[in-house]
């Protein structure tokens, strides 16, 4: 019942962003998105092509057209609060917004703020020159970033911009703008036996609100705030709805240039921005950052004090390879956002620790940290080369639930070729 009650309280019941629908209206609404995607399909099809025309027609045949809300706790909140979910996974628009995604993302990765991981912001940081002496950290976080975009203003200006852009010259414009405008104007969805209509704001769940938002706030980034206030950045990058910034006090003593641009960032839309003060240390994403006396920026992991790390237990039915990409790959992330080398040995030392409390014996963890620690994780992995012959066009995958009793895969393997690939002749 306080489930139910918070999340009509906290976020269904705004009648601003939501509508309630009776299942009649619902199903009549979501058969009207599945007739629209049809036609945007038939309408484009010479751009789209007949394997993306052929995914977006088949992506329809659903049993359940709905996509399901849902909420979690923030617990580390006090009072704690509710997060808003939508899984589409499944529903008619499902495949549509894969394919907008799919297109708006190397659209994104061009943009000059956009930031693909804490760990490409701390190689960034690293090619940075000496900063001034004058040169301070400082973020900015979205008010409820996703539902406070005005679904109107966000869908005009990325059509001007999409139009105009030369960094979606190569992109199918048109059916990308008529897949947007579909998505975001037509998210209705379930909540037990309840249906309802988002109005306003980016469409939750979708595969492209990520992106969606990305994009949005980039043009107000860089044909204004970069723009204007290029001689006081020393770096700016986002993360959605969290941004990272140096500002160079230097030229700005009194600290009304950075005033104005914190008025700035809240002159698009109705999407306002919580900016921080000009300091030397800051919590962003996952990393903790500090400007040094050398004019260098110092980098190491921030963990919630609420972190449970609740590792996959020692005896659960996982692959033994699971334990080592846990390890491997917990490693390299230590050693790649970490800069001083004494807390990385600490951090490195925590995960054993960790694991150990998990259940893990050390006659197992010891030669896996050995071999996790005795890998090279200072370079960046190479890119994959261009393969010699074309991959096969419909490849069929026999996946098989992990036992501990099963036989080895690698027999497994052998049993399947000599006996479904290459049998032996009768």
């Amino acid at each position: 019942s306080i489930y139910i009650r918070r999340a009509l309280d906290d976020h269904l019941l705004n009648r601003s962003t939501y509508l309630k629908l009776s299942e009649a209206k619902a199903t009549t609404h979501i058969a009207k998105v599945a007739d629209l995607i049809k036609k945007c399909v038939r309408k484009h099809r010479d751009v789209l092509g007949k394997e993306q025309a052929k995914f977006l027609r088949r992506s329809l045949e659903t049993t359940d057209p709905f996509p399901h809300f849902y909420i979690t706790a923030k617990i580390h909140k006090v009072p704690w609060k509710t997060r808003p979910i939508v899984s589409c996974s499944g529903s008619v628009s499902h495949g549509l917004g894969r394919w907008v995604d799919c297109i708006l993302q190397p659209i994104c990765k061009q943009l000059p703020t956009y930031l693909e991981s804490s760990l490409v912001l701390v190689d960034i940081l690293k090619e940075l020159p000496p900063l001034p002496p004058g040169a301070r950290l400082f973020t900015a976080d979205a008010v409820s970033m996703y539902t406070n975009i005005d679904t109107n203003h966000a869908l005009s200006a990325m059509k001007n911009f999409l139009r105009s852009s030369p960094l979606a010259q190569h992109a199918p414009v048109e059916p990308l703008l008529e897949g947007l405008a579909l998505i975001m104007r037509h998210n209705v969805f379930r909540f037990d036996d309840t249906f309802w209509l988002q109005l306003d704001g980016t469409a939750m769940g979708t595969p492209p609100a990520c992106m969606y938002a990305t994009l949005y706030y980039a043009i107000h980034e860089n044909r204004t705030l970069i723009r204007k206030y290029k001689r006081f950045l020393l770096l700016y990058k986002r993360y959605i709805d969290d941004v990272l910034g140096i500002w160079n006090t230097a030229l700005d003593p009194d600290g009304s240039f950075f005033a104005a641009f914190g008025r700035d960032m809240d002159r698009f839309g109705k999407l306002r921005w919580e900016v921080s003060d000009l300091v030397t240390q800051v919590d962003f994403l996952d990393v903790t950052l500090r400007i040094t006396p050398s004019g260098t920026v110092d980098s190491r992991l921030f963990e919630k004090q609420l972190n449970l790390y609740l590792y996959l237990p020692a005896n659960s039915c996982h692959p033994p390879g699971v334990l080592k990409g846990i390890i491997y790959g917990s490693i390299f992330r230590i050693r790649r956002l970490t800069t001083d080398l004494d807390v990385c040995h600490r951090n490195i030392q925590d995960l054993y620790r960790r694991l150990l409390k998990r259940g893990y014996p050390p006659s197992t963890l010891r030669p896996i940290f050995a071999e996790g620690l005795a890998r090279d994780h200072s370079r960046k992995p190479a890119a994959l080369p261009e393969a010699d012959t074309p991959a096969t066009p419909h490849p069929f995958y026999l996946h098989v639930p992990y036992h501990p009793q099963d036989p080895p895969s690698h027999e497994i393997q052998r049993l399947f070729r000599e006996t479904c690939i290459s049998p032996a002749a009768d």
